[in-house]
């Protein structure tokens, strides 16, 4: 027998420069690469919400079949639940405009609670956050860091992993010349 080893991993992964009011997208791989079952398996992304809005999320597909629930956090409130018992099966689009934000509303961060996980959970096919870069805060060379967490437990031993991306973002102006008019 061997004993039990707990451990989950958490990599994030996306494109290294962005434009002004381009979307891009920040890509996840999650992992219980302990030998053993996890309970309260959640998973965090701190988003830096000055910079960008999240537009959608894409949920992914893993290897256990649960069924997980979607939270996010606003500048102006705390855990709104935008998604409940989503089959880890299914791959689904989750538009963040259909939430319901006020005004100067931001998500500063999203939740996804998987709570217990087999000792071979972890994603088939990568869940993505797609954001937009927003202009009126961002100058040329902005850099700013995205930062992410997976944390679970098993019999009151805690385990957690952490990564971060950062992008830099293009804000120059770009001047359209005239061109002389030639021809007829």
């Amino acid at each position: 027998n061997e004993p039990e080893k707990p451990n989950i991993e958490i990599i994030k992964t996306g494109i290294n420069q962005v434009n002004v009011n381009e979307e891009f997208r920040y890509q996840f791989d999650i992992k219980n690469t302990g030998n053993t079952t996890l309970s309260n398996c959640i998973w965090y992304d701190y988003l830096p919400y000055e910079f960008i809005d999240v537009r959608k999320i894409e949920t992914g597909i893993y290897s256990n079949d649960i069924n997980y629930d979607i939270y996010c956090k606003t500048n102006k409130r705390g855990y709104i639940k935008i998604a409940d018992r989503i089959n880890s099966k299914e791959n689904l689009d989750i538009h963040i405009a259909n939430i319901g934000l006020k005004e100067d509303e931001y998500i500063t961060e999203l939740k996804f609670d998987f709570g217990e996980v087999d000792k071979d959970f972890g994603s088939l096919v990568s869940p993505n956050i797609i954001c937009k870069v927003r202009d009126e805060n961002t100058a040329d060379n902005q850099e700013f860091t995205n930062k992410t967490k997976i944390i679970a437990d098993r019999k009151g031993y805690s385990v957690e992993s952490e990564d971060e991306f950062t992008i830099i973002v293009n804000n120059k102006k770009i001047e359209v010349k005239k061109l002389p008019r030639t021809g007829f």
